[in-house]
């Protein structure tokens, strides 16, 4: 399927950002994501729920650095993976930038909350 074509019609679309620089939202047709929403397994600014120690949430890739892999939930609400906390069975990641891309859909497990200098909270 081609979702980049003009006048493609999608029947599932998430907002996942509506307060972009750019002015227009940001939306995804991905199974991944909505299905998430769906089950209310994804946090999102006005529903921290699913955030706990421990939890695997499903999320995408919003940058990716030499130092490890930023994930994005809803509307700006972002975790960081640090390299050395990222990869499977296989053991550590050297290299980030050659496993995740720019809107990659991940699942991050909750390893800590820490609340920002605002009263929000991120994970890693």
């Amino acid at each position: 399927r081609l979702y980049r074509q003009e006048g493609t019609r999608l029947k599932n679309l998430l907002v996942v950002d509506h307060r972009r620089k750019e002015g227009a939202p940001l939306l995804s047709a991905k199974p991944s994501l909505i299905s998430a929403v769906k089950r209310k397994e994804i946090p999102s600014p006005h529903n921290l729920d699913p955030l706990s120690e421990g939890a695997l949430i499903c999320g995408y890739v919003a940058n990716v650095t030499s130092f490890g892999v930023f994930v994005r939930f809803l509307g700006q609400l972002t975790g960081f993976a640090p390299r050395k906390l990222i990869g499977d069975s296989s053991g550590y990641v050297s290299e980030p930038m050659r496993l995740f891309s720019v809107g990659q859909s991940v699942m991050a497990l909750v390893k800590s909350l820490e609340e920002n200098k605002d009263g929000g909270s991120s994970k890693k």
